[in-house]
């Protein structure tokens, strides 16, 4: 593979029920937030997957996984490898977006991916999938999401375009994206993109 490889070690270890990295207090959209709502560009900061960004000093891109260290993730020339190195269930690599516009817009989600994710024989007890993650977020927690639910999303692909577009709720102050792991083999990642396709009225 060609470029600068970046193996990364350092995880965000997470029990139970995976929770949003929200860097702001919740707080409810002004009507002028709702009125500067427009389709927008891409969302995201660093759609390369570097995971920090050094004008902001913080982390954009966050690991989160299933007790100890299961998975790697290796960025080259902006393709995210995500591979399965130990049996622990799941594994996502995120980025949270908070933006006064979100609350009550309609959103669409869309990344390119390629896999090899094997199911049998069965690693762990989980269901055995991966693809696309998102979630709403408010403060610290997440809810409403939705992990790996797109076709196809266990078996062998070449690249293609998986998408999904839902309405965040009215109360979250902003929403979780990213690659979700949770079967043996690997999925690669690139393109990623957030936009807002309709607003509140």
């Amino acid at each position: 593979m060609k470029g600068l490889k970046q193996v990364v070690w350092g995880l965000v270890v997470a029990v139970g029920v995976v929770s949003g990295c929200a860097v702001q207090s919740p707080s409810a959209p002004s009507a002028s937030d709702k009125q500067a709502c427009a389709p927008s560009d891409n969302m995201l900061i660093n759609p390369d997957f570097a995971l920090y960004d050094a004008e902001q000093q913080k982390m954009i891109w966050q690991q989160v996984q299933h007790a100890r260290k299961s998975f790697e993730l290796t960025v080259t020339d902006g393709v995210a490898h995500i591979e399965q190195i130990a049996n622990e269930p799941w594994y996502i690599l995120r980025q949270t977006v908070q933006d006064p516009r979100l609350p009550g817009a309609t959103v669409r989600f869309s990344v390119d991916t390629r896999a090899n994710l094997i199911a049998e024989p069965p690693v762990h007890g989980w269901e055995h999938k991966g693809g696309i993650y998102y979630a709403a977020a408010r403060g610290k927690r997440s809810y409403a999401s939705s992990a790996a639910e797109q076709t196809p999303n266990v078996g062998e692909w070449d690249w293609q375009e998986m998408s999904a577009t839902w309405t965040v709720p009215e109360d979250a102050t902003g929403v979780i994206v990213g690659i979700y792991h949770q079967a043996d083999g690997w999925i690669e990642a690139k393109n990623p993109s957030l936009t807002i396709v309709s607003c509140p009225e």
